[in-house]
């Protein structure tokens, strides 16, 4: 068994308390761009195939004209071999560039669990929050918040910004605002595997596929989110 990896954060209480039992709605985040990496390796690879194609073609056609209107076989075994040379060259830095794209892109694994340990000042009594993701339950979801707790999201301390009593703790909006601008890309959901009893951790949402980074905490079996498309990532 490989051992859970452990990233510690900051988070800082909030007494901030909303008197309802309304699924977790995630809260408005200016901004609305986040670099995708299937988008971004698909756009560098359209990039390349359609000059690499080009100068293909321009080189064909050169060859085939100097052939054409050559007057001496050395004159036309020259203009060939060279044309093909520049034809093999282009193709090969074409195909050595996808490949390094693709390697690229694919050797990003995520682990099957990892572990999350928020330091807080709840009540001034600095208790650490853990939570033990596992990415089988939600893999998307799982995936995405690997991906935020490996950037600069909570390097400044955040508030719990909704605490609902026998309901829901609700946070994941960053104290640096640039963050929350870069985080604000939408995911889509994964299915419902595990029931939102409590110690579950979930994405709030304010519809389909509308996870960001607000996450919360079900203080009680909150089972009846499930039907409403809240999977859990871990508890």
């Amino acid at each position: 068994m490989v051992k859970d990896q452990v990233h510690t954060h900051t988070t800082k209480a909030d007494r901030r308390s909303v008197a309802t039992d309304r699924p977790p709605i995630r809260q408005s985040t200016p901004g609305n761009q986040l670099p995708y990496r299937p988008l971004i390796a698909i756009v560098l690879v359209a990039i390349l195939i359609k000059p690499a194609a080009t100068a293909t073609s321009a080189t064909a056609t050169t060859t085939t004209a100097t052939t054409t209107t050559a007057t001496t076989t050395s004159a036309t075994t020259t203009s060939t071999t060279t044309a093909t040379t520049t034809i093999m060259t282009t193709t090969a830095t074409t195909a050595f560039l996808l490949f390094t794209i693709i390697l690229k892109y694919s050797i990003h694994c995520y682990p099957s669990t990892y572990c999350i340990r928020f330091d807080t000042n709840i009540e001034d009594q600095n208790k650490p929050i853990i939570i033990n993701v596992t990415q089988s339950w939600s893999p998307l979801g799982a995936n995405h918040l690997y991906d935020i707790i490996h950037s600069s999201f909570y390097s400044v301390p955040a508030a719990f910004f909704r605490v609902v009593p026998k309901f829901v703790v609700q946070f994941g909006i960053s104290g640096d605002p640039t963050q929350n601008v870069l985080w604000n890309k939408t995911i889509l959901d994964d299915p419902v595997k595990i029931s939102n009893l409590m110690g579950t951790v979930s994405y709030a949402t304010d519809g389909p596929n509308t996870r960001t980074t607000q996450l919360f905490i079900n203080y009680d079996n909150n089972s009846r989110l499930d039907a409403l498309g809240f999977s859990p990532l871990g508890n």
